[in-house]
């Protein structure tokens, strides 16, 4: 959900409400920072230990020595990551503003796509094809 979170998982959660949540400790954990590498989410959080920022990847996208698994969710209504921008755009229309590098984002990414409360990141495949690669809440 745009602005929000992931599921039951909102921005200013704690990290023991987000494993809680998940149903599973963290696969990489740092103070800032707890991974979920088979499930491709990550959660990241201010000084305060608050939830500041959730990232949902593709299946496939590098992290480390590793590969994401597969996300089990979308974005409302349902798109989901592998879709091209203007599938995307059917839906949630055009971007407020267009990121033409990868600042801010994964180093897979491309470019992105500005929202309002969410920033979708596209990644450019081997095959030439470009693909929604992650979802950052907030922007």
């Amino acid at each position: 959900m745009a602005g929000q979170g992931v599921g039951a998982i909102r921005l200013g959660a704690n990290l023991a409400t987000v494993e809680r949540l998940m149903e599973a400790p963290c696969d990489e954990k740092t103070p800032t920072h707890c991974r979920y590498v088979a499930r491709a989410v990550e959660f990241r959080f201010g000084d305060s230990g608050k939830l500041e920022r959730i990232v949902a990847h593709r299946q496939g996208r590098k992290v480390g020595d590793k590969t994401y698994g597969l996300f089990n969710g979308a974005i409302p209504p349902d798109l989901m990551f592998g879709m091209i921008p203007t599938a995307i755009q059917q839906y949630l229309g055009p971007p407020e503003r267009v990121i033409e590098s990868n600042e801010g984002a994964s180093p897979e990414a491309a470019y992105q796509h500005v929202y309002k409360g969410l920033v979708l990141e596209y990644d450019k495949l081997p095959n030439g094809r470009t693909v929604l690669g992650a979802a950052r809440i907030p922007n």
